[in-house]
């Protein structure tokens, strides 16, 4: 089981590293359960990652775990679905109500 997580720290690290090669990130943030298996790879994403980021791009680069933990993604998903709504509440048109407080609809 060790080497199973050690083997998929290895992997995480260099698909990360190519990531932070292209893209220079402050933060890599694990969701799912990339964020339950954070404790048990992080050493080994780490190394990989110190070995294969080019030195201008990986200074610095912290790689933690999401807050909200194996729901990160649905949450993400949901937040993206209402985005626009949570942005401008008002321009979303009410609905005609009045008819229901009256007993006069289905």
């Amino acid at each position: 089981m060790l080497a199973a997580l050690d083997e998929h720290g290895r992997w995480v690290g260099i698909g990360l590293a190519g990531l932070v090669n292209l893209f220079n990130p402050d933060r890599i943030v694990l969701g799912g359960l990339f964020a339950r298996m954070h404790a048990f790879i992080a050493e080994r994403v780490a190394w990989e990652m110190e070995r294969r980021c080019l030195a201008a791009a990986g200074t610095g680069v912290e790689v933690v775990p999401a807050g909200l933990g194996v729901d990160s993604a649905l949450i993400g998903a949901a937040e993206l679905a209402f985005e626009s709504l949570l942005a401008d509440p008002t321009s979303y048109p009410r609905e005609d109500r009045g008819s229901l407080r009256e007993g006069g609809g289905s």
